[in-house]
């Protein structure tokens, strides 16, 4: 949010004092209410990392396509909450939103967006939204007269507009009027005074009107609850649909979203668990190749090659030197015509990157990658690559150590794993720890499951006692879970997850209008050795 522009005709410093910021931009000597009360127009441009996403999937589609609302396989995913990478709906709570609302097309999805705001979502309100929109409860509005402006959201406050329509409906105030309660009401939150003040003056117009105290006492006690944090329609409608979008071109064409998203993302969520959520859907990504990625992330043959700039500790100029001196015939070109320091190298030998320049090829790693890395520490350049082979290792053991290895050095240089998902690659030894995977979690509603997985976020909050409790989304190669440390089992087990694992998980199966939910009992770390999130790993020789 780089702040507000303010606009004026013909200089602005005839208008108001300006003066130099420290860092040198001119701004305004007075607030933004003063500039407000003088009638100045100011702007907030806030930058949104989403429409570059969105113009740049356009972009590899050859044109933005349509995206009709209601789409049917869009409707599914938001239904199913598939929608990591997806702007403003990829969070834990957004998703157990979604999972839980009738979501039709672009309309539903605004209110799913409305009703996440700390406003509505206090006390019981998500919750009797939820109830409203599957039909289990009436949608009856605070009082008749909002019948008609509540029909839309079910007989509940969601929007702005909605604030407004009820307090002129209760007043009959102008809406001019009706815009200033609701703002007085918000400046008025953190001060009870001011906030009795306000409502004797609504309770007293809506009392003139016919309406008796007690029921302007409970429309009060909606508009009070509702007004300090709801979005305006406009707000929402266009949020949802910058949504809609993400989402249809998640489902639609998931390579080119992956293409954007990889390139612009700065959501909820760690790097790998987006890579993951777009695999999951079916993407092909491959890693920086030293001969063939761009800077940025491209579509190569409808996979998506991510770009050098994601490979830390390789600067910017050696990039740029890179790619202006490629091809590279095998690693001794690359040593030869593009110098580049033992710490750059041994991020784009690790990470992959110059797999298949002889003498390093992808079956011999790690064990070629590490012996070339080491001799270079210590010898020439040029006598460096005499005689570097892989070694003859065999074995389900030996592949699953190659397997991590590379996946735990993908995420120290790219910071997402792209040649497998760990959880994968453990697959047998969870389930001979009797572990279920996350897509089997629907089928055991009631049932105690145990889980292995990693991390993909967490929460921890204090209750009105002041304990603490966690939320953690769990994630393998199949999918994500919501897993729940009541404060009991938090102080139990004793803060358990404080790293992103691999951990094995216990605990009973709950659904709540399809949100499914592990109420935990049980935490311990999962594969000690050798771990798949940490340092970069050396291959010792076998």
């Amino acid at each position: 949010h780089p702040g507000g522009v303010v606009i004026a005709e013909p200089r602005i410093d005839g208008h108001v004092p300006v003066e130099r910021a420290p860092k040198g931009v001119l701004v305004t000597q007075f607030d933004m209410a003063s500039l407000a009360g003088i009638g100045l127009v100011k702007i907030d441009l806030l930058g949104n990392r989403a429409l570059s996403a969105l113009q740049e999937a356009g972009e590899s589609l050859g044109g933005v396509p349509a995206m009709p609302d209601g789409d049917a396989a869009t409707c599914a995913a938001l239904r199913e909450g598939r929608t990591v990478g997806c702007f403003q709906i990829e969070t834990p709570a957004m998703r157990a939103v979604l999972r839980r609302l009738p979501v039709r097309g672009v309309r539903d999805l605004a209110a799913a967006l409305a009703i996440v705001r700390p406003g509505p979502a206090s006390g019981d309100a998500k919750a009797a939204y939820i109830r409203r929109a599957n039909g289990e409860e009436a949608g009856n509005p605070p009082h008749p007269r909002l019948g008609k402006s509540l029909s839309e959201t079910h007989g509940m406050m969601l929007y702005e507009e909605d604030i407004m329509a009820a307090i002129a409906a209760m007043t009959g105030w102008s809406l001019e009027t009706t815009d200033d309660m609701r703002a007085a009401i918000i400046r008025s939150q953190d001060d009870a005074g001011a906030l009795a003040g306000l409502e004797r003056t609504f309770a007293a117009a809506a009392v003139a009107t016919g309406v008796t105290e007690s029921e302007a006492t409970a429309v009060w006690r909606d508009l009070a609850r509702f007004a300090a944090y709801s979005f305006n329609k406009a707000h929402a409608s266009s949020y949802a649909q910058l949504a809609w979008q993400s989402v249809y071109l998640r489902t639609h064409h998931p390579a080119a979203l992956a293409r954007g998203v990889l390139n612009h993302y700065g959501g909820h969520y760690p790097m790998r668990t987006v890579a993951a959520a777009f695999a999951r859907e079916g993407v092909t990504l491959l890693p920086p190749h030293i001969n063939r990625a761009g800077l940025h992330c491209t579509l190569e043959g409808g996979a998506v090659r991510v770009g050098l700039s994601a490979l830390k500790r390789v600067t910017a100029r050696s990039r740029t030197l890179i790619v202006g001196r490629r091809p590279f015939r095998d690693l001794g070109d690359l040593l030869e015509r593009a110098p580049l320091p033992y710490r750059e190298l041994e991020a784009l030998v690790l990470s992959g990157a110059c797999d298949g320049l002889p003498p390093l090829t992808p079956t011999g790693y790690p064990f070629a990658h590490q012996a070339l890395l080491d001799r270079l520490r210590a010898e020439p350049r040029a006598r460096a690559l005499e005689g570097v082979a892989a070694p003859v290792t065999r074995g389900e053991r030996v592949d699953t150590y190659r397997a991590l290895v590379r996946i735990r050095n993908e995420l120290t240089y790219l910071g997402m794993h792209l040649s497998d998902h760990p959880m994968r690659v453990l697959r047998a030894e969870a389930a001979a720890a009797g572990c279920v995977t996350t897509a089997e979690v629907a089928s055991r509603v009631g049932c105690f499951v145990r889980l292995a997985g990693v991390v993909a976020a967490t929460r921890r909050l204090a209750t009105r006692a002041g304990r603490i409790m966690q939320f953690v989304t769990l994630e393998d190669e199949r999918g994500m879970v919501e897993a729940v440390l009541s404060p009991a089992a938090y102080a139990l087990l004793e803060d358990p997850v404080t790293s992103p694992g691999p951990f094995l998980v216990g605990g009973r199966v709950e659904e709540d209008h399809g949100d499914l939910q592990l109420l935990v009992s049980e935490v311990r770390p999962f594969h000690r050795r050798p771990r798949p999130y940490g340092k970069a790993v050396s291959a010792p020789a076998i």
